[in-house]
């Protein structure tokens, strides 16, 4: 969390993180309790620096409480990825070879934080179809040809050139498979009029975690997609930025966690 080694004082010289955010308490808590050697000192000291106009939102910081722990395998779901922690946790322990086939992934699944907040039947459901969307979409396939209709729980996988390839980009699946679709996309039309297109496809796809926060303000998003010049307007056109795509998000208040 920014601080990785104790020291006998922290200085924290700003409240905000990137994306200008305000330091979430679990992490303000976890860089000022490096402060303080053990065995070196008898205390820490943990120094907060701060503008006089953010005073209330720094006292509000060293007050909050802290949120109850949960697995990181279930947080951060949306209605475009759905369990894509545990998409992930299952990818990396096959490519691993740590979990060799379906029955060992519910196996290694039981021994996580996120087993003791689901019942055994959510669970093995949760599993069974993360599991089933990796070999889906390609992601791992099974060692050897199945012979049979229904392959057993015991048949080996491995992973595929895709699933290789996305553990060492660091993406989820989910986020794999959408990159993937964006680059297909440009390869079949990529505008070279301007550099918007190229900034597009760059632009990491987990910043999409700081642009969740708030209401999305639509009515200003089409006003600058209006004032776009006709080649800027073509690269928004191309990746399905259109004046109705905003309309029918401001009917429906949509939010950018799903749209």
């Amino acid at each position: 969390s920014g601080v990785n080694l104790p020291a006998r004082r922290v200085i924290i010289r700003s409240l905000t993180q990137v994306g200008k955010r305000v330091i979430e308490p679990v992490t303000y808590r976890q860089m000022c309790g490096r402060a303080g050697r053990t065995g070196l000192d008898d205390y820490g000291e943990s120094i907060l620096v701060c503008d006089p106009g953010e005073m209330q939102k720094a006292h509000a910081l060293l007050n909050a409480t802290l949120k109850p722990v949960e697995s990181c395998l279930n947080s951060n779901n949306t209605d475009m990825f759905q369990y894509y922690g545990v998409k992930r946790a299952l990818l990396e322990v096959i490519s691993c070879g740590i979990v060799r086939n379906r029955a060992e992934a519910q196996v290694y699944v039981q021994h996580t934080l996120l087993a003791t907040s689901l019942d055994s039947d959510t669970r093995e459901q949760i599993v069974s179809s993360c599991f089933s969307f990796l070999l889906k979409f390609d992601f791992i396939e099974y060692k050897q040809s199945c012979q049979t209709i229904e392959p057993t729980d015991l048949e080996e996988v491995v992973p595929t050139q895709l699933g290789s390839a996305t553990l060492s980009s660091s993406l989820s699946p989910d986020e794999a498979l959408f990159v993937m679709e964006e680059i297909n996309r440009a390869r079949k039309c990529f505008v070279l009029e301007n550099d918007l297109h190229m900034v597009y496809l760059v632009t990491p796809i987990c910043l999409r975690e700081l642009w969740s926060e708030g209401e999305p303000k639509w009515k200003e998003y089409m006003n600058m997609i209006g004032k776009l010049e006709i080649d800027m307007k073509r690269v928004a056109d191309q990746v399905g930025i259109s004046d109705g795509y905003i309309t029918s998000c401001i009917t429906r208040g949509a939010k950018f966690s799903t749209d």
